[in-house]
């Protein structure tokens, strides 16, 4: 137990030493001093800094619906737009629902490998497509009012 505490203790100091002789090695260079004269002197050059410059002017952040009007895509054709969509896609979502159903039937009815079985696979494909058509159908319409210029809150 002796011996042990010895060698911790030597190969303590061992690794103390060589950070000690790393950071002796490390000198750096004088750290500069600047004085009243040297701003004085760099003075005259202020504006070269970008000081003196001029932010550009703020653009619009949103656009109004009247300035949207002018083209015939206000909010109200948007959200018109929106619920004509919702309307479009709801019968997916309802036949989605019902596949999950049954999918999660036929996964707990007795004697079935739940994720082996060919019916739920079959069902598992059709609820694929069924919301990929849903996702495809939400982002060209997204895409499709985002390039108009429309608010994502007309879209909601």
């Amino acid at each position: 137990m002796k011996e042990w505490s010895r060698f911790l203790r030597a190969g303590g100091v061992c690794l103390l030493g060589a950070t000690v002789s790393a950071a002796a090695g490390e000198r750096r260079g004088p750290v500069p001093v600047y004085t009243d004269a040297d701003l004085a002197r760099v003075s005259s050059r202020r504006g070269e800094t970008g000081v003196e410059s001029q932010p550009a002017p703020a653009l619009p952040l949103q656009r109004s619906d009247a300035a949207a009007a002018g083209n015939g895509r206000g909010e109200s054709y948007w959200r018109a737009e929106a619920t004509r969509l919702r309307d479009r896609v709801e019968p997916w979502r309802e036949q989605a629902a019902e596949l999950r159903l049954e999918i999660g039937a036929r996964q707990a009815a007795p004697g079935v490998l739940p994720y082996t079985d060919p019916r739920v696979r079959a069902g598992q494909r059709k609820l694929a497509v069924l919301e990929a058509r849903i996702r495809e159908a939400e982002d060209r319409f997204e895409e499709r009012a985002r390039r108009a210029g429309a608010l994502p809150g007309w879209l909601r």
